[in-house]
């Protein structure tokens, strides 16, 4: 048999499950014939495939940067961002998440990675939102209250929609605050941080 298993990704009360079943009975016991994995999607998908597919998918998709305090950082190469939860998501196929940024000195390595890589980009989110809790800002990866490292008089909820945290070209890559969904195709990347 060509096939030997199936694999499912069920939604079950906003968490996902994967389950791989195996079609033929004759190799494994009743209670092996299912596997399932009750974690975030990313975190099951990092178990399914082997590490050097995902270091090939890394090269393929980010632009690497050098090391800083523990962390490496990401960026998307190309304009491929939707909505926080697919960067997010993204991140985490590599083991990390959309950066928090938690001190002055890691904003400046940040902005300097940004200068030199991200030029095709006008926005490259980072993981800070208000989006269910107006005015207040929480990372999305750690749930921590966002650092007021901001760019002046940001964030703003410009016409009261902008609910993530974005590094803005316009601003010479300090933080500010912008939709969380890539209207008008407007070139926006996202960008992971990775802890050691």
């Amino acid at each position: 048999m060509l096939v030997k298993n199936i694999l499912l990704l069920i939604l079950i009360h906003g968490h996902y499950c994967f389950v791989v079943e195996e079609l033929g009975d004759q190799s494994l016991y009743e209670n092996e014939l299912k596997r399932k994995i009750s974690e975030t999607p990313t975190h099951a998908l990092r178990e399914i495939f082997p590490k050097t597919s995902l270091e090939l998918f890394k090269k393929a998709y980010f632009v690497e940067s050098t090391k800083f305090s523990g962390s490496t950082y990401l960026l998307s190469k190309e304009s491929l961002f939707f909505y926080p939860s697919f960067g997010q998501a993204m991140c985490g196929l590599v083991g990390g998440y959309l950066v928090e940024v938690n001190t002055v000195q890691e904003l400046e390595f940040i902005k300097h990675f940004l200068y030199e890589k991200a030029s095709r980009f006008l926005y490259v989110m980072a993981g800070g939102t208000d989006e269910d809790h107006e005015g207040l800002w929480i990372n999305g990866h750690s749930l921590t209250k966002v650092d007021s490292l901001w760019n002046s008089e940001q964030p703003d909820d410009h016409q009261g929609y902008q609910n993530c945290q974005t590094f803005n070209k316009n601003f010479n890559w300090n933080l500010d605050d912008f939709e969380c969904v890539n209207f008008n195709s407007r070139p926006v990347g996202f960008l992971c941080e990775v802890r050691e």
